[in-house]
């Protein structure tokens, strides 16, 4: 694998280090600008500094000094970092193939050069810090006195650009820090976006800087909230669509990333993906990577098993003889669909042995890529579920605590996948008889999930409900559990594309605990609804045990009931695939 490529693909052009050799250069104050040293004079003491800091200075000038620039971003401009190169194999890439100068570069890489100099911008007043030393503020005044000193300002804003660019982080299988660092970063690639927009109008930006800006945009719309990704991916398009010669790499990623926003509402984008070329390792990787995506949401969405299942068979290795390390991964997680598939199809051995068959093969991936076992928390949560519905919640517990354990000690942002597992764990907690541990995990669990605002998805809302009227019915508390359940409903009712199978349970369980109340006309309703939709939907295995022995405790023979149904010549035929997954 070549080395000299770009940062952020390996397709991308070779050039010199010196990436803004070809850029000419702006005045070095426009006319608009002249009087503007008599307005903000320059700073008593940024003349007086060492080589060294007022270089790092310069660099910091066109950061977002007002939003705070993290000390991490700085050492991580000046490492090699990695990639993923066409041979769908981790790549290196040093600054200066990233275009970062060699003089910024080797202050950057050494931690006590960087210290030393960040302490003498502070004791100069250039710079603030908080408390740590992890972030670094210099104000707009400050940054506004130290570009008049500036000779060649287009020289430092692609500075700026190459360091945002090669420091942030590529992808979560060769970054273990990538959702803390990725969301930290994002101020600073929209500060220098507005760089990239000035020498842009008036420079023409080089090839290599372009590439690297769209690469970035590309990776940055994996995080943050979906403005910014929907924002980032079209610029990205737009960058892209300008290129003399296409970069297939680039277009699959963005293609990628377009089918995980936006997921589309019919197969007709599954016939043009058939067409794709795929000509190495990582473009295949990728192509595969879009097929998971669509089959993840005719399975999830859809409640399309058939359809999901068809899907997965196009993702496949280029050679079974010859499997990279990118495929593999893609592999991985097809494998975690395919685990999904049979447990939401009952075939819960099935299920376990294609789970945990990922879920112990981390050994195989080289030294720093992050394994799909380690870093995908639905793997952990469908393969709990699946040992609970196989009869074993204790393992299911153990497994989810450790995972648990894992995210609390390492990760600064939780979110919904620490979400999905307490939930997870609450389900085997009650699987397992303790009623009021699992009623304490809910419980918790409510101010995470935001109900009353509805600020989490309706899934994990309607998760969360079930669960707490389960604890209550269980126990007889008719009231209480009444109250969840009608909660539970509440929220199907309210989100029809989300309404299947799960309502079908909530139905029944109300009209069960109505009949224990003694409302025999509101049991004989909800008895009557839960009949009528589940002859459309059929039996599903979404949530722990739901599917298996509660439908049948709360209302035993709905099979019967259907096949009679269905064998009537006088029914209409059953759209299977309406419902949604619940």
């Amino acid at each position: 694998m070549a080395t000299n490529s770009s940062r952020l693909a390996s397709s991308t052009p070779h050039t010199d280090c010196h990436v803004t050799s070809n850029l000419p250069e702006r005045p070095r104050r426009p006319p608009a600008l002249q009087g503007f040293d008599q307005l903000v004079p320059a700073h008593p003491g940024l003349e007086q500094l060492d080589d060294s800091t007022t270089i790092l200075a310069y660099a910091l000038t066109y950061l977002d000094g007002d939003a705070g620039i993290p000390r991490s971003i700085l050492a991580r401009a000046g490492r090699s970092l990695r990639t993923w190169g066409s041979n769908g194999e981790p790549a290196t890439v040093t600054p200066e193939e990233a275009g970062i100068e060699p003089t910024l570069s080797a202050l950057l890489s050494s931690p006590e050069q960087l210290q030393t100099a960040i302490n003498r911008l502070k004791d100069s007043g250039l710079v603030d810090m908080d408390g740590d030393g992890g972030v670094l503020w210099m104000h707009a005044g400050t940054r506004a006195r130290c570009k008049l000193l500036l000779q060649y300002p287009n020289r430092w804003m692609v500075q700026a650009i190459l360091l945002v660019c090669h420091a942030f982080p590529r992808d979560r299988y060769l970054e273990e820090d990538f959702n803390d660092l990725g969301p930290a970063y994002i101020a600073q690639v929209r500060h220098v976006l507005q760089h990239y927009d000035a020498l842009d109008a008036v420079d023409h930006v080089s090839l290599p800087i372009q590439q690297t800006v769209a690469y970035t945009l590309v990776a940055s719309s994996v995080l943050s909230i979906r403005v910014w990704k929907i924002a980032a991916l079209e610029r990205a398009e737009e960058i892209a669509a300008g290129f003399e010669v296409r970069d297939e790499c680039l277009d699959r990623m963005i293609m990628a990333r377009r089918t995980e926003i936006f997921r589309p509402k019919d197969s007709s984008m599954t016939a043009s993906l058939m067409d794709l070329p795929t000509t190495n390792n990582q473009l295949n990787a990728l192509s595969g990577e879009i097929f998971l995506i669509l089959s993840a949401e005719y399975l999830q969405n859809k409640g399309d098993l058939d359809m999901a299942f068809q899907l997965l068979q196009n993702v496949q290795p280029m050679n079974r003889n010859h499997i990279s390390t990118l495929e593999e991964l893609v592999l991985q997680k097809k494998a975690i669909v395919l685990g999904r598939i049979r447990r939401f199809e009952g075939n819960f051995e099935e299920a376990r042995q294609v789970l945990e068959a990922v879920y112990y093969n981390s050994a195989l991936f080289p030294e720093g890529v992050v394994a799909v076992s380690s870093s995908n928390c639905d793997l952990v949560s469908h393969l709990a579920a699946t040992l609970c519905e196989l009869g074993n919640p204790t393992q299911a517990e153990m497994l989810l605590s450790a995972k648990l354990d894992i995210i609390h000690t390492s990760s600064k942002r939780k979110g919904n996948p620490a979400l999905r597992l307490r939930l997870s764990l609450a389900e085997a907690v009650l699987q397992q008889g303790e009623y009021w541990r699992a009623q304490d995990i809910y419980w918790d669990l409510t101010r995470h999930i935001g109900i009353s605002q509805g600020q989490q998805d309706s899934m994990s809302v309607c998760r969360l409900n079930i669960g707490l009227a389960r604890v209550q019915h269980v126990q007889g508390n008719w009231i209480a559990a009444l109250k969840h359940w009608e909660r539970a409903l509440w929220v199907y009712d309210n989100n029809p594309g989300i309404k299947g199978f799960g309502t079908v349970v909530v139905y029944a369980s109300i009209a069960f605990v109505k009949r224990q109340m003694g409302d025999v006309h509101g049991a004989t309703r909800y008895e009557a609804q839960a009949r009528e939709l589940f002859r459309q939907t059929g039996r599903r295995y979404w949530f722990t045990s739901l599917g298996t022995v509660w439908l049948d405790q709360v209302m035993p023979g709905l099979d019967e009931q259907k096949d009679i149904i269905r064998s009537s010549e006088s029914l209409l035929p059953i759209d299977e695939t309406s419902s949604g997954v619940n």
